[in-house]
């Protein structure tokens, strides 16, 4: 799992301006077959009720069973997270500064057409993570990802990866 606690900028109708985001990306098994991308976002609390109209707008769902197809859309460009797309293109979170993501993933989400984008609530993203291990750290990202989905935190769809 890596993860970013960088600011994001955000170009929707709202008040512009640097939007703390958290972003983290992580290769989930499927079923069958190859691993899915995956990109897991907070924003704050100001910023939340907008990008949570924007991802039911665009097809997100609760976080059960497999996410849907969105009008969502992810952007890539140089092994970098650059933005977050959603309702059709209409509406751009921007990361800054743009995000690594790790070759797997965006091999993961070539091969799959799409990248799964988990929207946390927030407060849902723990604070100590950087206080752990490696191991410990993801393991309490992922129970808190589970506590997230049992209790409907959590939105999730497919978006479509577009390498810029």
């Amino acid at each position: 799992m890596a993860s970013s606690d960088d600011a994001a900028e955000r170009s929707p109708a709202g008040h512009p301006g640097p939007t703390p985001m958290r972003i983290a990306f992580a290769l989930r098994e499927a079923v069958e077959g190859v691993p899915f991308a995956e990109a897991v976002v907070e924003v704050d609390a100001d910023s939340y009720p907008v990008l949570l109209s924007q991802a039911q707008e665009s097809g997100f769902v609760l976080a059960t069973g497999e996410p849907p197809m969105t009008t969502a859309e992810v952007q890539v460009r140089s092994g970098l997270f650059t933005s977050l797309s959603m309702v059709g293109e209409r509406q751009v979170w921007e990361m800054a500064p743009p995000a690594p993501v790790a070759s797997a993933w965006t091999d993961a989400a070539s091969l799959h057409g799409a990248a799964v984008v988990s929207i946390l609530a927030p407060g849902t993203w723990p604070t100590d993570l950087a206080d752990l291990s490696p191991e410990e750290a993801a393991a309490r990202f992922s129970r808190r990802l589970d506590k997230a989905r049992e209790t409907g935190r959590m939105l999730h769809g497919a978006a479509r990866v577009v390498h810029a």
